[in-house]
């Protein structure tokens, strides 16, 4: 079904992708034709669309042309044969048979290689990457001087430098010898494991696979288009393995593992000739701060709102914009963005290198306060955590039980919902409702202070959509909360009085802004009222002012959630 988008091209709807495929293929009648073009000279981003597809079929060609072998002779001029051909008196019908079938297998012979760019898939890349690899090799061979090719390797504890290809027997010691054994148990060729046949060799025997193909387009290994190829299986101690292959020439830039026994993560990539020899930087080293920058211009490129979203987009993915220590800093003078987590586990670290993967301008890092990296009793370390949470958030730490005997809204909430066990739990149940709103608001305001609307006029259409999604996430997920908040407490709060009204938004950045305050509002009488912290505080007064405040809270998220959609 077309999508219509109105105020671009009259309001007339898009051509589906499946459409402006055919029309790129040659499919369409005239008159379909015409209407496409014409639409294509009134809409950009559809004419970028067929652009890109255009450009897909391209490099397809262009990359098959590199791995089949040259035709064994010249075709034969046709002419002659087809003039003597013609002067016959007769046609049989015989022969018309004969033309119909030529004419049918000249279609499907030009028709493969367009069938072929749609239907791309992990086996046909990783073979066409095997073939172009093996003759690389040969001509690397035929050469003889040319020097040897090393790749890094990047682990959750250090990154060293190797030879791409070596026996696995000279294995230094130390963490090249502990990955060399993690390859060893997953039955993946530690010679040469930036390799689409070591890649392909490992995929073919696993019993079960899911493969997932991405294009990805000017990464830090160059400009132009790359494949990703990620296969995750249930078994074995390699549960996910990825390989990037450079478009135009199937070559293998990157590959990535996950390891399930030793929650260890390992990157894998090439190494420019010029920079030899092997380096350590790690927390192994005794640092307390892991960088990894992904690219290394010459000169500093100019960074533009767009790139900024770019990152922002990728962090989202993963959901790791909702209160956890993930910053990210547009150095302008160094024309980069630096993304720094803070005491990220392997796991995260992983999730975070995957979601940034292929982004050219990106440099992250990796962050263990000091209080963190020494050893620290259980309990006091969750305690740490769960304060430092509560404060970034702007809310007062919950209780830790210490009060003296409950208080009378305590006993009210008991006697209302019949046992203080009950009570106890709906308190947790509603804190928590509050807190996951709480981190909703506070990432669409953080969104509002990096993309205000100034900023917004420096972003193209396809970067407003994907930003308008990203709001639209949060303010789905953030009325889901207060909605159900409200649910939860409408037996115990009072209906008295109604929700504070305030003025109509200008903005989704202005409401984004007052969503925060109002979520800041119930938070603190919860926190107050139902934490146990204020044995003072009247009942019927909290309760009142709880009832009122989160009714002020979802219908200012509803209005949100209205300025966003009327927004795209």
């Amino acid at each position: 079904m077309p999508e219509l988008v109105p105020g671009n091209g009259g309001g007339r709807p898009h051509p589906d992708e499946a459409r402006l495929l055919a029309f790129v293929d040659a499919e369409l009648t005239r008159h379909e034709a015409s209407e496409v073009a014409q639409h294509l000279s009134d809409c950009s981003r559809c004419s970028d669309t067929v652009q890109s597809m255009r450009q897909i079929g391209e490099q397809y060609r262009s990359a098959r042309k590199l791995v089949l072998p040259p035709p064994p002779r010249a075709w034969s001029d046709l002419g002659p044969m087809l003039r003597t051909k013609s002067r016959q008196p007769r046609i049989s019908r015989v022969s018309l048979r004969w033309a119909a079938a030529v004419a049918a297998a000249l279609a499907i012979a030009l028709l493969i290689p367009t069938l072929s760019t749609r239907n791309l898939n992990a086996a046909e890349l990783l073979r066409e990457a095997v073939v172009a690899a093996e003759r690389r090799a040969e001509r690397r061979a035929e050469r003889q001087n040319d020097p040897p090719r090393r790749i890094r390797v990047k682990t959750t504890k250090a990154q060293f430098t190797r030879l791409a290809r070596q026996q696995s027997t000279l294995a230094a010691r130390g963490e090249e010898q502990r990955i060399a054994m993690l390859f060893e148990q997953a039955r993946y060729s530690w010679d040469e494991p930036l390799s689409p046949k070591a890649f392909a060799d490992w995929r073919d025997q696993l019993a079960g696979k899911d493969d997932r193909v991405r294009i990805l387009n000017d990464t830090e290994w160059g400009t132009g288009r790359f494949y990703r190829i990620a296969t995750t299986t249930p078994t074995g101690s390699l549960a996910e393995a990825s390989i990037t292959i450079r478009a135009s020439d199937r070559r293998a830039v990157q590959q990535t593992f996950r390891f399930r026994s030793a929650d260890e993560f390992v990157e894998v990539s090439e190494l420019p000739d010029e920079q030899p020899g092997t380096t350590v930087t790690s927390s192994e080293a005794g640092t307390s701060s892991d960088r990894e920058v992904t690219a290394q211009p010459s000169a500093a490129r100019s960074l533009t709102a767009s790139d900024e979203l770019r990152v922002v987009g990728a962090i989202h993915s993963i959901g790791a914009d909702l209160g956890e220590p993930v910053d990210v800093l547009r150095d302008d003078s160094a024309g980069r963005i630096i993304v720094t987590a803070l005491a990220a586990d392997a796991e995260r670290q992983a999730q975070l290198r995957t979601a940034l993967a292929g982004i050219p301008f990106i440099e992250l890092r990796f962050e263990q306060p000091e209080e963190l990296r020494r050893p620290a009793p259980i309990d006091r370390a969750a305690t740490t955590e769960r304060a430092a949470s509560n404060e970034s958030a702007g809310r007062k730490p919950r209780a830790s039980g210490t009060v003296q005997g409950p208080t009378a809204l305590q006993d009210r909430l008991a006697s209302t919902l019949g046992s203080r066990n009950t009570a106890d739990n709906f308190t947790d149940h509603v804190l928590d409702l509050s807190e996951a709103a709480l981190a909703r608001a506070h990432a669409l305001r953080s969104l509002a202070r990096r993309f205000s609307a100034t900023v917004e006029t420096q972003l193209s259409p396809a970067d407003i959509a994907t930003l308008r999604k990203i709001e639209e996430d949060h303010t789905r997920a953030l009325l889901a909360s207060v909605r159900e908040m409200n649910e939860v407490i409408r037996p115990v709060v009072k209906e008295q009085g109604t929700a504070n009204q305030s003025q109509a938004f200008n903005s989704w950045q202005d409401g984004a802004v007052e969503v925060l305050q109002a979520a800041r509002e119930v938070d603190g009488i919860l926190t107050t009222a139902l934490a146990g912290g204020e044995a003072a505080v009247d009942p019927d007064d909290a309760l009142s002012s709880l009832g009122r405040s989160a009714r002020g809270l979802q219908e200012r998220v509803a209005r949100l959630q209205t300025v966003i959609a009327r927004a795209r």
